[in-house]
């Protein structure tokens, strides 16, 4: 069962989805609430193409050299508005499994500005 989606642009929610992006970056600790929960991942054109589910838990980076050192798995170049230099905090949220969506499904907006929420 679904419990909720996430809004992840692209490319990378497709990379997420294809099991290519391993760690998900974000400005803020992945909340208890969605923690092993399974999620639609819904990206800026308001397709779902796959589902995610978060180990749970977060890592959070110090340091540019730690998070360049996880590039394969969360693939944010230098020089990207996502890269650690370009954020006042910055943290990595642990894919558990993934299954994308050959067609993707026609997703609703979100009901706020987060980028998490329950159905």
């Amino acid at each position: 069962m679904i419990d909720g989606k996430i809004f992840i642009r692209e490319p990378w929610a497709r990379e997420i989805v294809q099991g290519r992006k391993r760690i998900e970056t974000a400005h803020m600790r992945l909340p208890e609430r969605f923690w092993g929960r399974l999620l639609h991942v819904q990206n800026e054109k308001r397709e779902i193409v796959g589902e995610v589910r978060f180990k749970g838990g977060w890592i959070q980076y110090h340091a540019s050299d730690a998070f360049d050192a996880d590039f394969a798995k969360h693939r944010v170049n230098p020089g990207s508005k996502y890269h650690f230099d370009n954020r006042k905090r910055c943290f990595g949220w642990t894919i558990d499994e993934v299954r994308p969506y050959d067609v993707p499904l026609r997703g609703v907006g979100f009901k706020s500005q987060f980028r998490l929420e329950f159905y």
